[in-house]
């Protein structure tokens, strides 16, 4: 072998070392990105931004996840990792933008059918209605860290994971948690 082909596989060698682990940490990311795109998309649509920015954002998230397992950090929970950041990259659209966070709840289907059903009775889906709109603004007005709390724990997040992402201790999550949950129940049965 000659001299500059020794120099070319040792370059080669050096090349499949440095690159294989980014290589690896990239193909991570792409099979996360697959799995967790439209939940982080619609986790950032119901907190009132655009389609668009929306979008943006979650690029972002991923982007900033690839950044980190470059970077070698260690992420236990890749899922509350991006629920995490992406609220954290919301928050931060807000203060630039100078917008109020706003939650979305989905409207409840209030059509009714000429044909009979076991399903409630108008009267029972305006009653179910007017309770649901009765927590929709206590939610509303609950502070936007008991407010990130619920939506994580309706996302299947643990109170760790929660806390994590809130940046609290675990008891303090779950005092959050069950204030929050305490306030919604009073709003519902008042």
């Amino acid at each position: 072998m000659s001299e500059a082909e020794n120099l070319s596989a040792k370059a080669r060698h050096i090349s499949d070392t440095t690159q294989s682990p980014l290589l690896r940490v990239q193909e991570r990311v792409a099979a996360l990105y697959e799995v967790h795109r439209q939940a982080i998309y619609r986790f950032l649509i119901k907190y009132g931004l655009n389609p668009a920015t929306a979008q943006e954002l979650t690029q972002e998230a991923f982007l900033r996840m690839l950044i980190a397992l470059s970077r070698g950090d260690v992420i236990q929970s890749e899922k509350a990792w991006l629920y995490g950041v992406a609220a954290k990259i919301a928050i931060d659209h807000w203060r630039r933008e100078g917008q109020p966070m706003w939650v979305e709840l989905e409207a409840v289907p209030s059509a009714t059918r000429s044909l009979r059903s076991n399903g409630p009775t108008p009267e029972e889906t305006a009653i179910e209605y007017q309770r649901i709109q009765r927590v929709a603004k206590r939610l509303d007005r609950l502070p936007k860290a008991q407010r990130l709390g619920i939506e994580l724990r309706m996302k299947g997040l643990h109170y760790r994971a929660i806390a994590a992402v809130l940046g609290v201790s675990l008891s303090t999550a779950s005092e959050l948690l069950s204030n929050a949950v305490e306030c919604l129940r009073i709003a519902a049965n008042g």
